[in-house]
C-alpha cells in the first residue's frame, strides 16, 4: 500500500526520547497501511515513561489487511523497551496468527524476536526505510542505519510461480537478516514452523562481486522450505558495494511482471559462509 523513508534522531536519554522514537515508530506503522488493532492495554505515547533496564515499556498490535488474511492471518506484537543498558533502545517483535483481545497473540505463533538493541544517543539524524505491500504479500523494516541499535524486520508470504502470494506459509526474518524463521500456514500436515539460520541470503561459491560480461550486477534469490524448496520474490541478496543506499532498481522474479525494489544497505552480519564483498538485503519497493 505504502512506502517511507525518513531520516530523525534516536536517543534514550529519558522519557520525552523514549517516547519521541517509539511513537514516531508506531506512527509509520499505521501511515504504511497497517492495522492496529483494538487489543486493550496497548502502550500510550503520550504517557508512558522509560522502563528500567530490559523491561518492557510498552506493546502494540498490528495486523496485514491483504486479502489472505481471513485465511491465512498475520498478527505481530511489537515491544518497546529499554535493553541492557539505560540508553539502549530496544525492540521486540512478535509474529502470530491471531490475538485475544487483550495483547496477546493466539495461533501459531513465534518467540519473541530482538530486531534492535544499542546505546544510542545520536546528534545526527539515521535514516530509515519500511514498506508494506499487501498485493505482494510483504511488510519489512529497515531502522536507524549507522546507528548501533539499528535493526531489520521482514515478513514475506510464500508466492506461486506467477509470483503472486499465497496462504501456505510465510518468511520472517529479523534483526542484522541473521535470523529466520519459516511458518507453515496451510499444508497436508498440520501447521508447524521451521526455524533456520540464514540460509536464505547466502551467496553461492563465496564470490566477491556479481558482475559478469554485460558489466551489469546480479541478484540473488531467496528460498523457503516448506518443506518443498520454492523460491519467493519479495525479498533479495545484492552485493552492498554494488549498490549505493537507498539504490533502487527493477527485476523480474518469477512470472512475468517486473517489480520495484529498494537496497536500504541496511546491516547484515559478517559471516564467513557469506561473501567477503559484503551482501545487503534488497525487498519490494513500491506505493
Amino acid at each position: 500500500m505504502a512506502r517511507n523513508s525518513w531520516t530523525s534522531l534516536v536517543a534514550h536519554n529519558d522519557n520525552a526520547q523514549f517516547r519521541a522514537w517509539g511513537s514516531e515508530l508506531s506512527a509509520k506503522f499505521g501511515a504504511v497501511g497497517l492495522t492496529q488493532t483494538g487489543d486493550t492495554g496497548q502502550v500510550n505515547w503520550t504517557t508512558v515513561n522509560r522502563p528500567a533496564v530490559n523491561t518492557l515499556g510498552g506493546y502494540e498490535i498490528w495486523r496485514f489487511n491483504d486479502s489472505l488474511q481471513a485465511t491465512a492471518p498475520i498478527f505481530m506484537r511489537v515491544e518497546y523497551y529499554t535493553g541492557s543498558n539505560a540508553l539502549n533502545p530496544r525492540i521486540d517483535i512478535t509474529f502470530g496468527t491471531g490475538s485475544n483481545g487483550s495483547g496477546t497473540l493466539t495461533g501459531l505463533t513465534s518467540s519473541a524476536r530482538l530486531v534492535a538493541q544499542g546505546t544510542q544517543s545520536d546528534t545526527i539524524g539515521r535514516q530509515s526505510f519500511m514498506s508494506y505491500k499487501p498485493e505482494r504479500g510483504f511488510f519489512g523494516f529497515t531502522w536507524k542505519i549507522g546507528a548501533a541499535c539499528q535493526g531489520e524486520f521482514f515478513i514475506a508470504r510464500t508466492v506461486d510461480s506467477n509470483g503472486d502470494p499465497t496462504d501456505v506459509g510465510a518468511l520472517v526474518m529479523w534483526s542484522n537478516g541473521n535470523g529466520q524463521q519459516f511458518f507453515r500456514f496451510a499444508s497436508p500436515a498440520s501447521a508447524g514452523a521451521f526455524v533456520g539460520g540464514c540460509q536464505s541470503c547466502l551467496i553461492p561459491q563465496s564470490v566477491t562481486n556479481s558482475i559478469v560480461t554485460s558489466g551489469e550486477p546480479q541478484i540473488y534469490t531467496h528460498y523457503v522450505s516448506d518443506p518443498r524448496v520454492n523460491p519467493i520474490n519479495q525479498v533479495l541478496t545484492v552485493f552492498e558495494n554494488e549498490f549505493g543506499q537507498g539504490t533502487t532498481f527493477t527485476a523480474t522474479v518469477l512470472g512475468v511482471t517486473p517489480r520495484t525494489y529498494i537496497v536500504p544497505n541496511g546491516p547484515m552480519p559478517a559471516d564467513s559462509a557469506k561473501a567477503a564483498g559484503g551482501v545487503a538485503i534488497a525487498y519490494i519497493w513500491e506505493t
